[in-house]
C-alpha cells in the first residue's frame, strides 16, 4: 500500500522522534484530526489513557501502538513525551 504525501511526512517526523519500542511514555493530551499530518483521528475510547504512563508496543505509519490498549488504535508520537523519572531515580541511586 502507498502512503500519500501527508502521510509520508507523518512518518518521517515519527521515525525521527526518538522514541523507541519498549519506552515509557506520558499521554499527553488529546490529539485532533490532521494535527501535524497525523493521518488517523483521536477517537473517545482513547481518552482514559491522557495523562496515563504508557508502553509503546509498536510503531505504524498512522501512529503509535501502546501495550496497555487494548483496541488496535494509534496515538501521534506528538503527544507522546518520554518518562524520564524512572531515569532519574536511577540517577538519584547513583548519588548515594
Amino acid at each position: 500500500m502507498r502512503l500519500s504525501d501527508r502521510d509520508c511526512f507523518y512518518k518521517t517526523a515519527q521515525d525521527n522522534c526518538g522514541l523507541c519500542r519498549g519506552d515509557k511514555v506520558l499521554v499527553s493530551r488529546k490529539a485532533t484530526q490532521g494535527e501535524k499530518n497525523w493521518p488517523a483521528s483521536w477517537i473517545y475510547m482513547m481518552d482514559p489513557y491522557v495523562e496515563k504512563i504508557c508502553t509503546i508496543r509498536a510503531f505504524d505509519p498512522y501512529g503509535v501502538y501502546l501495550e496497555e490498549c487494548p483496541g488496535d488504535w494509534v496515538f501521534p508520537y506528538f503527544i507522546l513525551v518520554p518518562d524520564k523519572s524512572l531515569d532519574n531515580q536511577y540517577n538519584l541511586q547513583l548519588d548515594v
